[in-house]
């Protein structure tokens, strides 16, 4: 059966596939990841199932046995035709609208939203009766998502994995992994009958057995399709398969499954419930549920103020275990007051009558004049006088069996006519207009009258199935909820900054809808279980952290380590406190107030960020073993890791390796008492030998020195050899220091002298000042009896070697190895072997202002600024307070920033380059490696991938705010060898796109590199054709131009004529050329210019290289940078310049740097970097971006191929200006999430 495409839409990083059957009209739908575009499988076998599943009475049920157990692919879906779709673009979002009919008169439009930022979008269908009778509907999704996985071979045996959240009382959120085998999803032999497994709950609390949340894994690929639904009555979802692909669907719990048909008079519509969606590339389970959670962040930004700090709550519930009264109150206001607590909920109880145990109390809800005498007023007022926001219980929705309300069937809701009771509750029925005026009069006057700014939403129990009052019992459940949301939204309406908190027995309504409604949730009712961090941990995948509350409750009875536990666990959330606060210890309450002062650390963190569970499976929640660990890694570039220990079972040491985006350095830890942890070669490193102990740890990037009025304690240099057991790497390598703790090496790691005589090959060097000279010994590393000799006036060029004996020699120590010298001597050192320092802010502008006494001084803006390197520049400045009541001369803090990128910025891509447009857009492409397949030639550099987005930092991988499309591939050559589709740049010439890169020329030569170019005519080069014009052409047929192994071409402009460089082998070497170009892919061969050829050491370590040339262009000079040696950890960037004015097809015209200009740093972590271009930032400074490593690895390294090693990282940083004019590359940063690096300094306030 033949398929077609409709529209393929792109959508942040995803791509909307809609499809139809070229013999009927059915449409279907699919999402993939962008950067797997155009890798689809053609070993696949599926049918096209609609992309709206529906079921009218009257219509033919499925068949294919699939009767009883699915209501799919019924006759009322297969008769939906596809009739049109269209586009909208708004200002923040793009609607996909696809129109289907049914020839009798129904239609439906199938709705995707995408919000601009979102990893994810929202999905829902609306039905129109047009007919001229009534229909009946017994089925109809929200989503359907078909063709799961295109990538694989056929089905996929054994590579597709379905995961489910389940969830009970008290233990919420527990992953469910199974196998579509283990779910009996395997297609027959035939491919006829049909296999389905649905699930979902029926009721309403909508988190009962499961959460409404599916997703499904091809763990060959590594993509995960994900679905969250918001709905807050029965829902159901289906995973389907009948053949190659699986599908998953879902919606309101249909006839069979929730008791729920819908009539539809003419004229009449109907809109389903939303699903929310998402696709993603790599990062398994923890990635697709953080894309799907990050959608709940666009509703959050319209919640009180105060909520953006996630304050500290304090909930009397576990104190008065539901007895609340002012005297109670008054005496936990008072242990309480003077600690950060910011919220104070008086729980449920505050209406119950003498004798009467609250839970059947609730409905009439008359304030008790035995727990308050004087009122609630007076209670609310103590609350706010010490300084907390009051908050109070509701159970809005369910009566008491002890409440008069109880009787008033009236207006409750019924089943069979009679009202729907459990031992302890009734149910309003929400959709009547007197129970919403009562309840209008209950709730909402209350929190008026008295001022409350916050409430908690309880619900206990569930209606069931259904109730009587529509056309079925699951319809009248929808409809009863749907009004319950409604009268929510009418609080949040009438009630001006009302917090709401969501609880349904602790998580029985964690669902999207109501999550989009209130500020936070609780949890869990599991309050004083050693399993709440379990729970915790569990609905990092279900909720935002910043909405789950989390509790700790604090008994007098409690070890310092058991509240140190207790505490630690609401790290992973909203911290709430509850227990017996009037009497506890000083020693008990400073684990809570160091606990609250680590909570408020981490704050930016749990507000923005994204989890790692990163501890094996838990076993049994209820009998813990084991260990738990939990990384957050926050936008602020900060981290912390939080560890558990239970009852056994776990390692002496546990070890944590640390995700890329999370910085590395220990800047605060909380635990009982001070824990034994460390972070060494970038895994954390917990020693641990007690059970029931939490650990919690916040992480940092490693600082920067303030290196501002640094005192420089001298200039020092050592010696040393690299021990690879080589010519090269037993050579004198040389390095220099301000404070012998920091080290510099010259020369980009490279040695400075070899060795020339016996083994050529040095160890134990070490350099002896003779007077005004030096004098280098080092023994020969076979003979430890010779010694190498030589002289020196400026160890840059040195006498002639001679050997001695090694007892004529002076002893070696480590220490002898450092030698002291001048400051002229290091700087003639630096400036020919280079000074690979970190530039730093070096000077800041100093501020004195005078005030009047009790006045606000006028601080300035600005600050003017002088980095190391002598840049100047000017930063805005956050001033702090200064108390001007009285006079004298004061000090007020400033703050400036640094910008500091996320790094890597992208993952798997070498030779980067970015070009900033018109159009406002940043392009992106590069190496295209395959870090699955990593070391494996043939699945490396296949395609070439285009990424945009509107800033620098919305182009890294998981910001959600780029789009990508796949433009050019290439299959495997014969023999499995790799294409070799090498660094694509894009650029736009004289007005049209063009894309430049090498590919080989012929497929049984895996070494034919030759440049390519691709071109695109259209203004948007995602929407255009891009054309393959084949091999750069020359003018004439010379001996040089592309007639060998060459590649990395760049194309520049300069005054009105177009250039390219391009590196190329001649004959051993790769040397990098220029020359004029008489179109977009047309160079003139007549005149050919060789700029630079390796001749240096550090430019032929490995290979004798120089490649990868990138054109900067700035103070009257033509920078041209370039990469050069191997692309192992030694891979480092040299520069030539000329005068903007010469010949630039004149070798004179090229100057050339002696010393690499960017190398390696191991201090930060960053290996091999090169390949790099340019772009500005969206203030104006110039950017870099190359790629790293962040593994350090040599070419002598045994079985290592450097070359197909996927991990090459894309990385940026700001360029910084010398004083002379020329480009400063600074260091490569250290990896971690971007953030702004603070420098503080103090200015002066006279007071008069």
């Amino acid at each position: 059966m033949a398929i077609e495409e409709i529209s393929r839409i792109p959508v942040g990083d995803m791509i909307l596939r809609y499809e139809q059957e070229t013999d009927y009209a059915t449409a279907g739908f699919s999402v993939i990841p962008a950067d797997m575009d155009g890798q689809d499988n053609a070993e696949k076998f599926y049918r096209i199932n609609s992309l709206v599943q529906m079921k009218l009475v009257g219509d033919m049920y499925p068949n294919c046995y699939g009767h009883g157990s699915s209501m799919r692919n019924s006759e009322s879906a297969n008769r939906l035709d596809y009739k049109s779709q269209v586009v909208e673009e708004t200002e923040d979002a793009t609607i996909v609208k696809t129109f289907l009919e049914d020839a009798r008169g129904y239609r439906v439009t199938h709705i995707v939203t995408y919000y601009q930022g979102d990893e994810s979008f929202e999905m829902k269908n609306i039905v129109e009766n047009v007919s001229g009778q009534d229909i009946t509907m017994e089925m109809l999704s929200s989503f359907e998502l078909g063709n799961i996985s295109p990538f694989l071979t056929g089905d996929g045996p054994e590579k597709l994995l379905v995961h489910r959240l389940r969830s009970k009382w008290s233990h919420e959120g527990r992953l469910s992994t199974e196998t579509v085998e283990d779910l009996q999803l395997e297609p027959s032999w035939s491919t006829w009958s049909v296999s389905s497994e649905r699930f979902g709950q029926t009721g309403s609390m909508p988190v009962k057995k499961f959460f409404p949340f599916v997703a499904i894994e091809d763990t060959e690929n590594e993509v995960l399709w994900g679905v969250q639904l918001a709905h807050e009555a029965s829902w159901q979802m289906e995973v389907y398969r009948q053949d190659d692909a699986l599908h998953i669907s879902g919606g309101i719990a249909d006839r069979e499954f929730g008791h729920w048909m819908k009539v539809l008079h003419p004229g009449e519509s109907f809109e389903t419930p939303t699903a929310i969606v998402s696709v993603c590339h790599g990062g398994g389970i923890d990635r697709i549920c953080h894309r799907l959670t990050q959608a709940a962040e666009k509703y959050l930004d319209d919640i009180p103020e105060s909520e953006q700090h996630l304050p500290i709550i304090f909930n009397e519930y576990c104190t008065t275990w539901g007895c609340p009264s002012h005297e109670n109150i008054s005496g936990i206001i008072n242990a309480i007051k003077d600690r950060d607590f910011e919220y104070f909920v008086i729980d449920c109880g505050w209406f119950k009558e003498d004798g009467v145990p609250w839970d059947i109390s609730m409905g009439d809800y008359n304030i008790s004049p035995t727990l308050f005498p004087e009122g609630l007023k007076k209670t609310v007022d103590m609350i706010k006088a010490a300084g907390m926001k009051p908050g109070i219980w509701f159970e809005i929705d369910n009566i008491g069996s002890a409440a008069k309300a109880y009787h008033n069937t009236e207006h409750q809701l019924k089943r069979d006519g009679y009202p729907i009771t459990t031992y302890s509750r009734r149910f309003w029925d929400m959709t009547d207009p007197w129970v919403t005026e009562y309840l209008t009069e209950k709730v909402i006057k209350t929190l008026n009258t008295y001022g409350f700014e916050y409430m908690k939403m309880d619900y206990n129990d569930t209606i069931g199935i259904g109730c009587d009052g529509s056309e079925s019992l699951g319809e009248g459940l929808r409809k009863n909820m749907e009004a319950s949301v409604d009268f929510v939204r009418k609080v949040l309406a009438e009630v001006p900054g009302i917090i709401l908190e969501n609880c349904a027995s602790g998580g029985h309504k964690l669902e999207p809808l109501m999550m989009s409604l209130c500020s936070m949730a609780s949890f869990s009712d599991a309050h004083e279980c050693e399993e709440i961090p379990v729970i915790a941990a569990n609905l990092h995948r279900a909720i935002l952290p910043r909405q789950s509350q989390i509790w700790a409750v604090i008994r007098k009875t409690d070890s310092v380590k058991r509240i140190a536990y207790s505490i630690a666990n609401t790290f992973l959330g909203r911290m709430c406190l509850s227990g017996d606060v009037t009497e506890l210890t000083e020693a008990q309450w400073k684990a809570i107030d160091d606990g609250m002062a680590f909570y408020k650390k981490i704050v930016p963190i749990i507000r923005k960020g994204y989890t790692y569970h990163v501890s094996p499976k838990i076993g049994s929640e209820r009998h813990l073993k084991g260990w738990q660990g939990i990384v957050r890694t926050g936008e602020n570039g900060q981290a912390y890791v939080l560890i558990h220990t239970f009852h056994g079972g776990y390692p002496e040491v546990i070890e944590i390796p640390l995700p890329d985006d999370c910085p590395d350095q220990i800047i605060a830890q909380y635990s009982d008492e001070t824990a034994d942890v460390i972070v060494e070669n970038r895994v954390l490193k917990l020693k641990t030998a007690e059970d029931m102990r939490a650990v919690a740890v916040l992480l940092a990037p490693q600082e920067r020195k303030d290196k501002r009025n640094m005192n420089k304690t001298g200039f020092y240099i050592r010696p040393y050899t690299v021990n690879w057991n080589n010519e090269e790497s037993d050579s004198l390598h040389l390095e220099y220091s301000y404070d012998k703790e920091d080290w510099y090496a010259f020369n980009g790691d490279n040695g400075i002298l070899f060795a020339q005589s016996g083994s050529k090959r040095m160890a134990k060097p070490q350099i002896v000042k003779d007077g005004d000279s030096f004098r280098i010994y080092a023994m020969d590393a076979v003979d430890n009896d010779k010694v190498f000799c030589y002289e020196s006036k400026d160890l840059i060029t040195f006498g002639e070697e001679k050997v001695a004996e090694r007892a004529e020699t002076p002893e070696y120590t480590a220490e002898s190895a450092i030698v002291e010298i001048t400051q002229a001597q290091l700087e003639n050192l630096q400036k020919r072997f280079g000074k690979p320092e970190e530039v730093v802010i070096d000077q800041i502008e100093e501020i004195c202002v005078e005030v009047k006494q009790g006045e606000t001084p006028e601080l300035p803006e600005t600050v003017q600024i002088v980095y190391s390197n002598g840049e100047k520049d000017t930063k805005k400045v956050t001033w702090g307070e200064v108390d001007t009541e009285s006079a004298g001369e004061k000090t007020v803090t400033g703050t400036i920033y640094e910008h500091q990128y996320t790094n890597p910025i992208i993952y798997h891509r070498a030779d980067p380059f970015i070009y900033k447009h018109t159009d406002g857009y940043y392009y992106f492409t590069g190496s295209h490696t395959d870090m699955e397949h990593n070391l494996v030639g043939k699945y490396q550099y296949r395609n070439i991938t285009l990424r945009r987005a509107k800033t620098l930092e919305g182009l890294a991988d998981n910001s959600g705010l780029y789009e990508e499309r796949v433009v050019y591939q290439r299959e495997p050559l014969p023999g499995d060898n790799s294409p070799h589709i090498w660094a694509p740049e894009i650029h736009f010439v004289r007005g049209k796109w063009y894309i430049y890169f090498t590919t080989v020329i012929d497929e049984n030569e895996m070494w034919s590199i030759r440049p390519h170019v691709l071109e695109c005519a259209d203004a948007d080069p995602f929407k255009g054709e891009w054309v393959n014009l084949g091999r750069v052409q020359t003018t004439t047929n010379d001996s040089i131009a592309f007639t060998d192994f060459s590649l990395d071409h760049t194309v520049f402009e300069h005054n009105g004529e177009l250039y390219m460089f391009w590196p190329e082998k001649h004959p051993a070497d790769s040397v990098i050329y220029v020359a004029k170009m008489v179109n977009p892919w047309t160079i003139d061969s007549d005149r050919i210019c060789a700029v630079v050829a390796p001749e240096y050491n550090w430019e032929r370590h490995g290979f004798p290289v120089c490649e990868g040339p990138a054109v900067l262009q700035r103070n009257g000079k033509i920078f041209l940078v370039y990469s050069a040696a191997g692309t192992d950890a030694l891979y480092c960037l040299g520069m030539c310049t000329a005068d903007e004015n010469a010949d630039l097809l004149d070798p004179a015209s090229w100057t050339k740097s002696e010393h690499p200009v960017f190398q390696s740093s191991r201090k930060n972590g960053q290996f091999g970097p090169g390949h790099n271009s340019f772009t500005k930032d969206e203030e104006g400074h110039d950017v870099m971006v190359y790629h790293a490593r962040q593994e350090e690895r040599y070419l002598v390294d045994e079985g290592y191929q450097p070359l197909y090693d996927a991990g090459r990282n894309a990385t940026l940083m700001r360029i910084y200006w010398n004083e002379d004019g020329t480009p400063n590359f600074s260091v490569p940063i250290p990896s971690g999430k971007g953030h702004d690096i603070p420098t503080e300094f103090t200015a002066k306030v006279i007071v008069k």
